[in-house]
């Protein structure tokens, strides 16, 4: 048992003289009072404080020195700090030698993957680092926990969940907790307040009960208010109960915004003649390879993953009439690239020509390449000798000390004896060049007279480097005729159905289907949402209406008539659908700026306005008739 006796706390924003506090059984103890009361300054002199106003015992004999309360306190602040190791690490530290079978139950109590534990702590979320912090302070095994505005950053179910853990703590600990958060409410709990500068603690039996009951009278004072008054016929309680289910609605668009974000691409494709292989094909017939068969109408079986693509479809797409050129990735070029770049002592130029599409989209298999690498201009056109390098090359290469980006943009250099015009700045250091069908700076054009030769020289480093694949394609793009992107894109996904392609119109396939996937997923997820809330409504509305039954029959009896009563209650119907919908609209687009956002919001909302008005108006029909219920 710790007791606090005459503990005075006093800085320039709060002062409290003769704290006496007393923990002396198991259980839940709330820490209640006004922003700014010092509830937190409490909690830390209490653990923290040498005033030696903390005793482990009743009769004041046996004061608790630090290292005493560190042994019986566990602390959960406010203010997590964000310490950049593991969080396994960050347990081990807290708790000590700990095993999986220690900490496997509180990581699935508090809806948490164990993969959490090689996380690094502050990468983590604001819920998940509570939640981590917790099962820190429930491991370290003491018998007092203290918890300060513990539902910070937590969502309704996870409250739940900590509040039940809390529960079975409670049985045979102190758990001491800050909070105002009325979702974490116990029905058995010592309260402690601070107001005012007093402090008082007094056990509760039941305060929550009381407190519910409280409630309860208002509505029931309200909602006798609202039938009583609206003689005229506009229903503005009903309006409020209305706005309340909206905003409820309103905060699910929440969760369908980020489903949107991550699950259902709004965005256009850009249109293009390229098809891309990847190199040596995915060795796989996956999900992408079959959307854009099915959508293609092609014939096709899952294969066993042999069918790649290799040098083997050079000679073949030569001879294909809807195709302008090839270019492959020259891999013996990237290799010994690559070499010069890991080499510090390397002082030549780095130079690759790229063609131009390459920015448009396909970067991301090539390592050096990067949109992102550019900090000033452009990127060099094609055949029209142009450069893009870093201030970095032009100093060591050129003798060019200038910093000011405009004037180095236009100024001409001389590459390997050709004179090339400045049109951006990277940087990195890498000498971009136009690209043109004559050379080959890393991007070869397929031609019938030198492909043997390029194979060879491919075919041939790759079994000296013991290559996984000496005969797979590398990455190869294909310029075809305008239209005729499909035509060439069917024929190689039936010839190679476990190649890995990509292009704009199989991008546009395959968006497409995986939208129609998604929407339908997010369609019954808002169906299920709104049939939950149609639910609790209905059950809301039986209990109020049993609550005001007195005050109903009265308004059968003395007040309206028949007549009155539908059309006040026609009024309020198109009024409160009217008026309620518009302002959530607004809201709804204004905040979210989705089309589908809003839809899944009238989707929601709608019918759940509707049957509320439906519900009313059979209930006062009812009355009208005699029976309530």
């Amino acid at each position: 048992m710790v007791f606090v006796k005459n503990l005075e706390i006093k800085n320039k924003n709060i002062s409290f003289n003769q704290i006496n506090l007393k923990f002396k059984i198991p259980g839940i103890y709330i820490i209640n009072g006004e922003n700014g009361a010092g509830k937190t300054t409490l909690v830390e002199n209490i653990l923290f404080g040498n005033s030696g106003s903390v005793y482990l015992d009743e009769d004041l004999t046996t004061e608790l020195n630090y290292e005493q309360k560190a042994n019986l306190f566990s602390y959960l602040p406010q203010n997590l700090p964000q310490v950049k190791i593991k969080v396994e690490e960050y347990l081990r530290r807290i708790t000590g030698d700990l095993t999986l079978d220690d900490i496997g139950g509180y990581i699935t109590d508090l809806d948490l993957d164990i993969s959490i534990l090689k996380q690094v702590f502050s990468d983590l979320s604001g819920g998940e680092q509570v939640k981590i912090a917790l099962i820190a302070a429930i491991l370290k095994d003491t018998d007092y926990i203290f918890l300060d505005e513990p539902t910070n950053n937590l969502d309704n179910e996870s409250v739940m969940k900590l509040k039940n853990t809390l529960l079975g703590l409670s049985k045979f600990k102190k758990v001491i907790i800050i909070t105002h958060d009325e979702r974490l409410s116990f029905e058995q709990f010592s309260l402690i307040n601070l107001s005012d500068g007093i402090v008082t603690q007094e056990d509760s039996d039941g305060e929550n009960e009381y407190i519910f009951d409280k409630r309860q009278t208002k509505v029931r004072y309200n909602l006798s208010k609202i039938v009583l008054k609206k003689i005229w016929g506009l229903d503005w309680g009903l309006v409020i109960l209305n706005g309340f289910f909206l905003l409820l609605i309103l905060g699910t668009s929440f969760l369908d915004r980020n489903f949107i974000e991550i699950s259902i691409a709004t965005y256009d494709l850009a249109e293009s003649e390229i098809i891309f292989i990847a190199e040596g094909g995915s060795w796989r017939f996956d999900d992408f390879n079959q959307t854009v068969m099915e959508s293609l109408g092609l014939d096709f079986e899952e294969s066993d993953g042999k069918e790649t693509v290799s040098f083997s479809v050079l000679d073949y797409l030569l001879k294909n009439e809807n195709i302008d050129e090839i270019i492959v990735s020259d891999f013996t070029f990237w290799w010994e690239l690559q070499n010069m770049v890991t080499d510090y002592e390397n002082t030549d130029l780095l130079v690759v020509a790229p063609p131009e599409f390459i920015w448009d989209g396909f970067t991301f298999s090539f390592w050096l390449l990067d949109p992102n690498m550019l900090y000033v201009g452009r990127f060099p056109g094609d055949g029209a000798y142009e450069v893009s390098l870093s201030t970095k090359m032009l100093e060591y290469h050129f003798g060019i000390f200038e910093y000011n980006y405009d004037n180095l943009l236009g100024l001409q250099i001389e590459i390997y004896g050709v004179e090339h015009e400045i049109v951006g700045i990277l940087y990195d250091d890498l000498a971009v060049i136009s690209w043109n069908r004559e050379t080959n700076f890393g991007f070869y054009l397929l031609r019938s007279d030198t492909m043997n030769k390029f194979i060879e020289n491919t075919v041939s480093l790759k079994h000296e480097l013991y290559w996984h694949d000496p005969y797979g394609l590398p990455e190869t793009f294909i310029r075809t005729k305008e239209g005729d992107e499909v035509e060439v894109l069917s024929a190689l996904m039936v010839e190679f159905p476990d190649g890995e392609f990509f292009s704009s119109h199989f991008s546009y396939l395959y968006m497409r289907r995986n939208n129609i996937r998604n929407t339908l997923r997010l369609l019954s997820r808002n169906a299920i949402i709104l049939i939950l809330f149609l639910v609790i409504i209905a059950s809301f509305q039986k209990t109020l209406f049993t609550i005001i039954e007195p005050e109903l029959i009265d308004l059968r009896n003395f007040l309206f008539d028949k007549n009155n009563l539908i059309k006040s209650l026609t009024k309020q119907t198109i009024f409160s659908i009217t008026i309620l919908l518009v302002i959530f609209i607004l809201v709804n687009t204004f905040l979210f700026l989705n089309t589908l956002n809003l839809l899944m919001f009238l989707f929601k909302a709608f019918p759940l306005l509707l049957f509320n008005q439906i519900y009313y108006y059979r209930k006062f029909r009812k009355v009208l008739n005699g029976n309530l219920r």
